[in-house]
């Protein structure tokens, strides 16, 4: 039997959990301060990073297959380090990392100042690469300043290693939540069909109005793929204009190619407004990402919203 996936959160509490169950129970309301600032209308700023796991960033063909990228800018103690200066800089009230697989890392940087989360996936390719290495999985990150109300952790039930998280949390009296998630990569029919069953179960299970929800994530698809998925999120739009993002991952591996959009962040704008975004690089130089300035094959994603 495969083994449930691994939730943990910064206050201490480990355990395996199964099926539609909860993060433990050490996350008490009693241990956050209710508000954020002074009196006024609530913002909140968030952003979505799959971070490329060390696990899977090596030039070996069946280990990444990252063969024209230098070895020193695979280095993950280089990379660990930068996605850490670019957070900093960006200095979101919630951060969310997808393929995550050194969470003890950030949590010893970031846990004083956020409350962090891991879900580590079941089946993890890192696991398979290298015997005895930690799996890959989400980690959320949010600023202890923010009540924290619940928090809930699914495993998709059409794909045992693919979950996702969310958090239900209050800023100067506004509730929200935020789910994150990273659905399966597999760039075929077979695999599309898999994310929109993903798609359609995450927004079923999120909470009813008028609760605002932010859905963030590497969704592994293509807005062409997301347009399909209109019944399942009906009025939820992208805080990035996919006609006007030029990509959220280029890289080459081998000989081929990849350049697409597949990183979002959706909001319903009925229930908040998107402020501003962070502007992607467009010219990023051949072998593309990711590169001494870039640490992941990914970009970061980073929207400010008002209520």
């Amino acid at each position: 039997m495969a083994r449930p996936a691994t939730v943990c959160d910064s206050q201490g509490g480990i355990e395996f959990v199964d099926n539609r169950t909860k993060f433990p129970p050490t996350i008490s309301q009693s241990q956050c301060i209710e508000v954020v600032g002074n009196s006024g209308p609530a913002t909140i700023k968030v952003l979505t990073w799959n971070i490329l796991a060390k696990g899977l960033s090596n030039e070996a063909a069946d280990w990444g297959g990252f063969d024209k990228v230098p070895k020193e800018v695979l280095d993950w103690t280089t990379r660990r380090q930068l996605i850490c200066e670019e957070i900093d800089r960006q200095d979101p009230d919630i951060f969310c990392l997808q393929e995550c697989d050194d969470p003890s890392y950030f949590n010893v940087q970031y846990s004083h100042k956020y409350r962090t989360f891991t879900v580590a996936r079941d089946g993890s390719k890192c696991c398979d690469f290298t015997p005895g290495a930690d799996p890959d999985g989400l980690f959320i990150a949010c600023r202890r300043t923010l009540r924290v109300i619940s928090s809930t952790f699914r495993v998709f039930n059409t794909s045992k290693r693919h979950s996702f998280a969310m958090i239900e949390m209050e800023c100067k009296g506004h509730t929200f939540c935020i789910a994150t998630t990273h659905l399966k990569s597999e760039k075929s029919q077979h695999g599309a069909a898999i994310r929109m069953k993903q798609a359609h179960e995450l927004f079923l299970c999120l909470p009813l109005t008028p609760i605002p929800c932010i859905v963030l994530g590497d969704m592994n698809a293509t807005p062409e793929e997301v347009a399909k998925w209109e019944l399942d999120i009906p009025g939820y739009v992208s805080a990035y204009d996919p006609e006007k993002t030029e990509f959220t991952s280029r890289k080459i591996r081998g000989d081929n190619e990849s350049k697409y959009v597949i990183d979002y962040i959706f909001y319903h704008p009925d229930d908040m407004k998107c402020i501003d975004t962070q502007e992607l690089p467009t010219d990023i130089p051949y072998p593309y990402l990711p590169s001494a300035e870039h640490p992941s094959d990914h970009l970061p994603l980073c929207a400010t919203f008002a209520f």
